[in-house]
């Protein structure tokens, strides 16, 4: 791959973005800019585009005991760290994918001792059970031979069965020679299916990347620059394709409603859990009615209505008067039913009271026409600096997303962290919430890396530098953790009497949950704020009539509780 070619690649597949946030590193100096640049641009161009390398390594797709650092995610606050048996990985591991339980996670990594059989000293697609605590090597040939690629951003089924992967290795399936990076799929325990594949059993003459699966393993969407996947391809741009294992057939799904092929590039495609809907991102202003706003947009593709939609636009159907400057890429996500699609933007006219100037994330309900805000504070405020890179669980209730914000939950760290975010109700937490010590400095959680959410919304998996994550952390390299975001319970610690004498009222709250150390509060209609929880707290100046207040639970990394406790009394 040519150095103009990596470069195009680079800036549409891997959606780097937007301009303000390279602000922010500049006020960090120059250095620190430098540093974070080179770490992200190795990270990510070696997960995604790295060079062929040879060295195979002759090895059975085996199966090696895997343990946690911290114990197996039971229904609780526990936070796990992939790494092998009685040993730190010695590599970097990160791009997690769950199923629909967060009882499997897909990753990438760089170590070589999650097992014997990885002798290729290259980037590498595992599976990693949390039940069984036992990984898998995925991204090998069919009779075990090892990629002569790099291998990474996996995608995984909702039953753990089935992953899809972007390689740079051309032994895994039988295929011309090539050197543009391919998308793998494979039933775990069979033999990997090429989806990018190009017309007449050619090799593809463009990248193809961004893999996402269907719930039921058999759906595949994909980006790629390949003009020869399908027929009356000559747009010359980078389309978003539809892999159908079943039937084999390959669908490009970033046109519009009356099949016109979109005049700018389209990429980071999600896909709904039955295949149907299909998001993504595109420069493109032919894919709908009315598009002026000369910028990026995110839309929806319905292949059974044959329908393109745009959801990037307000409550009203105003489009949005920004997106992500180029060369970087809005990102999306869909909710199982596709009825709920997550994006990020720099628009300034999405939702109401929008006056931060950051990048936000929003949430579209295409059912109701909705568009709000939802990468608040916990106090339900907005961030003082850029959010990004969300994913959203499969009922559209929970999302996870990437932030440089620093006033957002608490510990209320520095630099750039993950974040989980309770739609309605719920709040927002730090999901990267360190249980071994302070933040440390400088940026530690790889940056641009989009953070995981299973699809019940009860399990969360990140990557992160920060060695405080867990204790006994001192590889120094990221790696993938997997937390339970599932709230404690709320229950009351002193009585709550219906009647109230007096402007003054008293509450207190606690949980079965020993990890619960703090709690939201809200009375009638004001706005939230946090509380302590297990102590008393004195509600003051209280007018005449009926009262509710609501109490929730938390703990480190999860939401607070969605069934708080609430108190309804009235003043006399």
């Amino acid at each position: 791959m040519g150095g103009r070619e990596a470069r195009r690649v680079f800036a549409i597949a891997i959606g780097w973005r937007s301009r303000s946030r390279e602000r922010r590193f500049r006020q960090a100096g120059s250095h620190a800019l430098e540093q974070a640049r080179d770490h992200a641009r190795a990270q990510l161009l070696r997960a995604r585009i790295g060079a062929l390398s040879v060295g195979l390594g002759a090895a059975l797709l085996a199966v090696a005991p895997v343990v946690a650092a911290a114990d197996e995610l039971p229904g609780g606050g526990t936070l796990v760290r992939v790494a092998p048996a009685g040993a730190e990985p010695n590599g970097a591991s990160g791009e997690p994918a769950l199923s629909a339980d967060g009882s499997v996670i897909a990753f990438a990594s760089d170590a070589s001792n999650f097992g014997p059989e990885d002798t290729n000293g290259l980037r590498d697609v595992y599976v990693f059970d949390l039940r069984s605590r036992r990984a898998e090597l995925v991204s090998t040939a069919a009779d075990g031979s090892q990629a002569n690629g790099v291998s990474a951003t996996p995608s995984i089924s909702a039953d753990g069965t089935v992953v899809a992967f972007v390689t740079a290795a051309d032994n895994l399936v039988p295929l011309p020679p090539t050197k543009k990076t391919l998308v793998i799929v494979r039933k775990r325990g069979g033999s990997p299916e090429l989806a990018s594949r190009a017309l007449g059993g050619a090799a593809p003459d463009g990248d193809s990347f961004q893999p996402d699966v269907s719930a039921d393993g058999r759906f595949v969407a994909f980006a790629s620059a390949a003009s020869n996947l399908v027929p009356g391809d000559t747009n010359r741009k980078t389309d978003v394709f539809v892999f159908d294992r079943l039937s084999g057939a390959l669908e490009r799904v970033s046109v519009s409603s009356s099949g016109r092929q979109a005049n700018g590039n389209s990429a980071n495609p999600r896909i709904s859990a039955d295949g149907r809907y299909v998001c993504f991102s595109s420069a493109a202003s032919n894919l709908v009615p009315g598009d002026r706003n000369r910028v990026q947009d995110v839309f929806v593709r319905d292949r059974l209505r044959r329908r393109t939609e745009r959801v990037s636009v307000s409550s009203s159907g105003r489009e949005q008067n920004a997106a992500l400057a180029p060369p970087f890429a809005q990102v999306c996500d869909i909710s199982a039913d596709g009825r709920y699609v997550v994006f990020d933007s720099d628009a300034s006219n999405l939702a109401r009271g929008d006056i931060n100037g950051r990048t936000d994330v929003f949430l579209r309900d295409r059912k109701l026409r909705r568009t709000e805000l939802v990468s608040r504070t916990v106090k339900d405020g907005l961030g003082l600096s850029d959010s990004f890179n969300p994913a959203l669980s499969g009922d559209g209730r929970t999302v996870v997303f990437q932030s440089f914000a620093e006033n957002l939950a608490p510990p209320f760290g520095s630099r750039e962290h993950v974040y989980v975010r309770g739609i309605g109700s719920g709040g927002t937490a730090t999901l990267d919430e360190p249980t071994a010590g302070p933040f440390e400095e400088f940026w530690r959680t790889p940056l641009l890396v989009q953070p995981a959410i299973s699809s019940d919304g009860r399990v969360a998996a990140f990557e992160s530098r920060q060695g405080v994550i867990v204790p006994d952390d001192r590889n120094g390299v990221a790696d993938v953790f997997v937390r339970s975001v599932v709230p404690p319970e709320t229950r009351a610690a002193t009585p709550l009497p219906k009647i109230v004498r007096g402007a003054v009222a008293r509450i207190a709250a606690d949980s079965p949950d020993p990890a619960a150390d703090r709690a939201l509060c809200r009375l009638d209609r004001r706005p939230p704020y946090r509380c302590p929880l297990g102590r008393t707290i004195t509600l003051r100046k209280l007018r005449k009539g009926l009262h509710r207040f609501a109490i929730a639970a938390g703990a480190p990394g999860t939401l607070y509780d969605r069934s708080p406790l609430v108190w309804r009394f009235q003043v006399r």
